[in-house]
């Protein structure tokens, strides 16, 4: 019921209504932005194929003659034109279910089933054949939404995110949707990061084993949005989607990954037996009917790939802002357990870590850093400067920033520079 409700209030809101101020005629598009868990939703709600108007004739006709203004008719039609589901990985969510558990994120359950991508195929462990838009596409494709699904790259780390454009066993690429661009965010966490946080000042109270990452991914998100609106509504086709791929070597077993990280003073690295996994699920023999058998019963697991390193550490695939496209740090999607919480070998829920360079070639040398020093890689604040801004200028002729924002990531990245470079840090 809370998932028609939305829909519902979307259609509400695309309807005629003299006494609305604001449109008075109707809303004539509609968007749902929903972050991790309310990202999760929006992919069950495609799931489920509820995005349907289901009102009598007349029904989201803004301009009251049987149309919406553009010769078509919207009754039977989508009601949310766009959507964008960010963070929310390759899961769907608990949301329909006996003892649903909406928040549910580790504990293996509904939302943590085939199908995890948009067009329909075979999973290779369970056989079933399905996919995300498989119910929206039966009536003919009308009521599927423009979408564009953002993730960062602890969605990977956590085993959901690469089964979303990888197939099951983890072995190709699968074909892309029409309807859909998937983009990782590269090098960032669940959350937008700050330079300032420290060990223990996690953004929502946690205590971590590394500093936390610094990547501040908003600039990307705005982009994400202005790019939905004009694709649904003028048909400007956003820019193409940015995430590992098998085929060019940028998606990698995790196994590999963590064989060629640089040896950062300091810093462990994940424990590969310890690390996330989505496993095949026997929830019992009423899972149809949205009641499992608990405890869930778990069999084979999914190939799980991550995103490519570089020498530096920072992933190589997404969109790579300055922060990891002209760097001061290497940034990454996963962090551990801080030892005094226990079992300190296991990934944090949710959380990336930055190690930052040291300022000075004798400072790196002291410190036994693999990485060159800020001064060796750059000749100066003017030097880092101009490529941050060459970067990003880049970024906004692809599309993935908006002109407009070029000086606030340039401005961005001159923070994290200045914050590496003070004495005081």
């Amino acid at each position: 019921c809370g998932m028609l409700a939305l829909r519902d209030a979307a259609a509400w809101l695309r309807a005629p209504d003299p006494a609305r101020s604001l449109a008075p005629a109707g809303y004539r598009y509609a968007y749902a932005y929903g972050i991790s868990q309310s990202g999760r939703l929006l992919r069950t709600m495609i799931y489920l194929g509820i995005n349907m108007n289901e009102d009598g004739p007349g029904a989201c006709q803004p301009d009251g003659d049987g149309a919406d203004g553009d010769g078509s008719d919207r009754n039977g039609r989508a009601v949310f034109d766009g959507l964008l589901p960010h963070v929310a990985g390759g899961r769907m969510g608990e949301f329909n279910h006996r003892f649903a558990q909406p928040s549910c994120q580790s504990n293996p359950g509904f939302g943590h089933q085939f199908p995890f991508a948009d067009n329909t195929l075979t999973d290779p462990l369970t056989g079933q054949t399905d996919g995300l838009l498989r119910r929206l596409r039966a009536g003919g494709g009308g009521a599927v939404p423009k979408i564009i699904y953002t993730n960062s790259a602890a969605e990977y780390w956590r085993g959901d995110g690469c089964l979303t454009h990888i197939d099951g066993a983890g072995r190709a690429d699968l074909a892309p949707a029409d309807e859909t661009r998937h983009y990782l965010f590269a090098g960032a966490q669940h959350l937008p990061g700050t330079p300032e946080v420290r060990d223990g000042a996690g953004p929502d109270g946690s205590a971590g084993a590394h500093p936390y990452n610094a990547v501040d991914y908003i600039p990307l998100l705005r982009a994400a949005l202005v790019n939905l609106d004009r694709w649904a509504s003028e048909g400007v086709a956003p820019p193409a989607s940015r995430h590992p791929r098998r085929d060019d070597g940028t998606a990698v077993r995790q196994s590999e990954y963590l064989a060629n990280l640089p040896a950062i003073p300091g810093r462990r690295v994940p424990s590969l037996p310890r690390l996330w996994r989505v496993r095949e699920l026997d929830l019992g023999a009423n899972a149809g009917a949205g009641i499992a058998a608990y405890p869930v019963t778990e069999g084979r697991e999914y190939r799980h790939v991550a995103p490519a390193a570089d020498a530096d550490g920072n992933d190589r695939p997404g969109i790579r802002l300055p922060d990891i496209a002209v760097p001061v740090g290497t940034h990454t999607g996963w962090n551990l357990r801080h030892p005094d919480t226990g079992a300190p070998e296991q990934l944090q829920s949710m959380q990336g870590s930055t190690h930052w360079f040291a300022p000075t070639a004798a400072m790196r040398r002291a410190a036994g850093d693999p990485r060159p020093s800020v001064e060796e890689r750059y000749a100066g604040r003017e030097d880092y400067a101009a490529q941050a801004r060459a970067a990003a200028e880049q970024l906004a002729a692809e599309g993935y920033i908006l002109a407009e924002d070029v000086e606030l990531v340039v401005s961005n990245s001159l923070a994290r520079y200045d914050y590496v470079m003070a004495p005081e840090t």
